[in-house]
């Protein structure tokens, strides 16, 4: 039997972060792995192999679980690949095994437990049973940035204290900095208390009637400002920060072998991928519709309605980028006709609201913060991430062989069924369809419905919900090769003798 603590070694990044992993078997007992908390939603997994125990793995099975309530879900399939040895003396190098990474996509901020198993040539799973099975990495994903409000409070000496308490599933509170603004306009820091964590010193009375600004994190590394009327303790305007990149590495704690190291790793999605999400899940969440586009140039079409004797004098378009706290005029319609067109900067998720005045001037005024748009656009002019990671025949009764195609796709605005697999005897086609508008499984057994012989290319094709596609094929053909060599014995003639020295 293959032990899981000798065959893998596992590496999950996170955006910025590479989580490196052993993923070895545990007792129920054993403490749950230090959680990895990450505002990205995109993990690359790669998989790293013991060469001497790979070969006799048909699988390598990624199970993923929301939270300690959840239950184990097979999520991803990887079968191990050889590469041809290089050279042919003595130091030639040898043939390797090697496994192409997952690549993970949670559907939603959460909790998500990651767990690897393992199939032999057999078919049998190691564990077969995950019921118990511990975790091998915890990551919390959480793309929402912290609120906070501030209170003032006298401690028991009779010191004057602004509390500063965030608002979030998962704060960093020993990161808060509370300032106050000056009257020259620059912004002083106010003394943390040492003992008690969000508690700040007013130096001043006068400080008490002013205006603050407080900047909150959470674990995630979201990153929030809020500016505050001291008196009043309302908050007069928020900054979000796009990314907040952690320059240092987090080391955890022992004897957690799959998340004791995390290091700076080349980011695998966009830095702005978390804010538009969280966007778009509030545009879906109220009733403006979401439309979504792949690139910047819009043509959007209206209908007016209660025109009245004066017709219409203006239409304008405004937008938001912050959820409607502010408004900007992007343009005016200049023929007062449907369509009317416009450039929005570049991708992200955009809050639109049409402004209509009639002729005498009347109508609807301009747009004020806490407004909800008219219509959400959400300009997405990138492809999917997808790679073809195997494609293999598979032998069986029927004398005819199947393929088992697997894959990785991801992107955040992915189709519900977005992937269509293809084959073709010739690279540059004609390419017949195996199956269209399956589910972004991560694999497909193909039984063809004719007796396919000779070589095959396959074709993988991805579409997301703005029309953008991504297209990978095999570089060399599948050989359906169905024959079985055999050997004959024609004649036996005696071998000449060799004369002796």
């Amino acid at each position: 039997m293959i032990t899981r603590n000798r065959l893998l070694a596992i590496a999950f990044l996170s955006g910025l972060f590479a989580l490196g992993a052993a993923v070895q078997a545990r007792a129920p007992v054993d403490p749950l792995p230090k959680k990895i908390y990450t505002r990205r939603s995109v993990f690359q997994l790669p998989v790293s192999v013991d060469q001497q125990e790979i070969g006799r793995l048909s699988e390598i099975v990624l199970y993923v679980k929301e939270g300690p309530k959840g239950t184990w879900q097979p999520k991803q399939f990887m079968t191990p690949t050889r590469s041809q040895p290089l050279g042919t003396d003595r130091n030639a190098k040898k043939a390797e095994w090697r496994v192409d990474p997952f690549v993970f996509k949670v559907p939603h901020d959460g909790e998500y437990w990651f767990v690897v198993a393992t199939v032999d040539k057999d078919g049998v799973q190691h564990p077969a049973d995950l019921t118990q099975e511990m975790p091998g990495l915890i990551v919390v994903v959480d793309s929402q940035a912290p609120d906070c409000e501030i209170h003032s409070v006298t401690s028991p000496s009779g010191e004057i204290l602004f509390h500063c308490e965030i608002r979030d599933q998962n704060p960093d509170i020993h990161k808060t900095r509370l300032e106050y603004l000056r009257h020259d306009q620059s912004w002083q820091p106010l003394k943390r208390h040492p003992a008690k964590p969000g508690f700040f010193f007013v130096p001043d009375p006068v400080v008490l009637s002013g205006t603050l600004r407080a900047t909150v994190f959470d674990l995630a590394g979201n990153k929030a400002e809020h500016i505050i009327d001291a008196a009043t303790h309302e908050k007069t305007s928020v900054q979000q920060a796009k990314h907040v990149v952690r320059k240092e590495s987090i080391k955890q704690t022992p004897p957690n072998p799959l998340s004791h190291a995390i290091h700076e790793s080349k980011p695998l999605v966009s830095e702005t991928e978390a804010p538009e999400t969280r966007s778009a899940k509030s545009a879906a969440a109220g009733n403006s519709p979401l439309m979504i586009v792949p690139h910047h140039q819009v043509s959007m079409a209206y209908e007016l309605q209660d025109t009245g004797p004066s017709g219409i004098g203006k239409i304008e378009v405004w937008w938001t980028r912050d959820e409607g706290r502010t408004w900007n005029l992007l343009c005016d319609d200049p023929d007062l006709k449907s369509p009317v067109s416009f450039a929005l900067p570049g991708d992200g998720l955009y809050g639109i609201s049409l402004v209509v005045q009639n002729g005498n001037g009347e109508g609807g005024s301009v747009p004020k913060s806490g407004c909800q748009p008219d219509c959400w656009i959400e300009v997405d002019s990138t492809r999917p991430v997808a790679q073809l990671l195997l494609v293999r025949p598979v032998f069986n009764a029927s004398q005819y062989p199947e393929l088992r195609i697997t894959w990785t796709a991801a992107d955040k605005n992915l189709q519900p069924n977005p992937v269509n697999l293809y084959y073709a005897s010739d690279r540059q086609g004609p390419w017949t369809p195996i199956a269209l508008g399956i589910s972004n499984s991560g694999r497909f057994h193909w039984k063809p419905a004719t007796k396919l012989q000779g070589p095959v290319f396959i074709r993988l094709e991805v579409s997301d919900q703005a029309g953008n596609t991504t297209r990978c094929e095999t570089s060399q053909p599948v050989v359906l090769n169905m024959s079985k060599p055999k050997a004959k014995i024609v004649s036996v003639v005696p071998r000449a003798s060799v004369p002796e020295n």
